[in-house]
């Protein structure tokens, strides 16, 4: 599982690029107030200020009204969970679908049976109870051939948020 994401350098391009944009406009103002009267460039140069300023406000982050922090301890666990899941799935013969995107992950059974009884029952507890979201519904044929594209199963899906949001006081 690899995850890339580069938000600073991402950043750092735009800026780049907005301080280019910017420094060609200058030089080609610069130009033409050098033409103007003094009271002309002065009032020039302020409405060149006003327009400045509103474009690095585009560039600015707002700040927040929450923290976001990733919360390593609940992905870790996902990756426990989603390994032992591969052993109850091969046992109980249901298809499993285990996926991550972002600072998000779900496991997906799809069985005959969810009447899990002994060490199984146990095991889903335990994923019902790590699992920020749980859904069972009945798996569909939609025409693909994915582990959930069946008729007539069950489908248990368990979601994870691999985040923790705190509010600013």
């Amino acid at each position: 599982m690899k995850i890339r994401k580069y938000f600073y350098s991402e950043y750092k391009k735009k800026l780049d690029e907005r301080w280019k944009e910017l420094g060609a406009v200058l030089e080609a103002q610069k130009e033409r107030i050098s033409r103007l009267s003094p009271e002309e460039q002065e009032e020039k140069r302020e409405r060149n200020m006003e327009e400045i300023q509103r474009l690095m406000k585009d560039l600015m982050p707002l700040p927040s009204e929450a923290y976001t922090f990733i919360n390593i301890t609940k992905y870790e666990l996902f990756c426990t969970l989603a390994r032992s899941c591969v052993h109850y799935a091969r046992r109980e013969y249901a298809n499993l679908l285990v996926d991550v995107e972002g600072l998000s992950g779900c496991i997906i059974f799809v069985g005959e049976e969810l009447n899990y009884t002994g060490d199984l029952k146990e095991f889903m507890q335990t994923l019902i109870s790590a699992a920020d979201e749980v859904h069972i519904r009945p798996s569909a044929d939609v025409g693909g051939e994915g582990p959930t594209d069946i008729d007539g199963l069950a489908q248990v899906e368990y979601w994870f948020d691999f985040y923790q949001t705190i509010e600013k006081e």
